[in-house]
């Protein structure tokens, strides 16, 4: 991801995603969702995530979205400063 860019699910670092999913395991079927549909909506990404066998997939979504939204404040109010 470069400097400045807002984060998106496809996005979140590796490290980040396999903590949020507590499981590698889980963070590699996210990442292959994305990497076969990356405009994937969200609900269709619930689906595929559950489909796989991911039991906790809105503790998951949930967490990420706020961690994308932490993340994404932080960059606005960055540049806010900056005057960018």
């Amino acid at each position: 991801m470069a400097i400045g860019q807002t984060m998106s699910f496809a996005t979140v670092p590796r490290d980040r995603l396999v903590s949020i999913c507590q499981s590698s395991n889980k963070a590699d079927v996210f990442e292959t969702i994305l990497k076969e549909h990356p405009q994937i909506a969200r609900e269709r990404l619930t689906e595929r995530l559950i489909d796989q066998g991911i039991d906790d997939t809105q503790r998951i979504l949930k967490d990420l979205d706020d961690y994308i939204e932490l993340h994404n404040a932080g960059l606005q109010s960055a540049i806010g400063i900056l005057g960018l």
